[in-house]
């Protein structure tokens, strides 16, 4: 799941502990069920360049500092 994200590409995760672990809670992909999951896919089709956005944001606020963060401390 990491993999992806590292290069920039956006996932719908389902909402659990171990995604908003591995995410963030703030993470803008996560649904709670099957049709919140549809509805996400369906939001991707329809304005690709506006939901990229709000990954590029989570990415770069939260994702890029984060694991950064956790590779220099649970590296060494």
């Amino acid at each position: 799941m990491i993999e992806p994200l590292c290069y920039g590409v956006p996932e719908i995760v389902i909402r659990a502990p171990w995604s908003e672990a591995q995410m963030g809670k703030d993470y803008p992909f996560l649904v709670d069920n099957e049709m919140q999951a549809y509805a996400m896919i369906n939001a991707f089709r329809d304005d690709y360049n506006k939901m990229y956005l709000k990954f590029e944001k989570w990415h770069t606020e939260w994702f890029i500092p984060t694991y950064s963060q956790r590779a220099k401390t649970n590296l060494n």
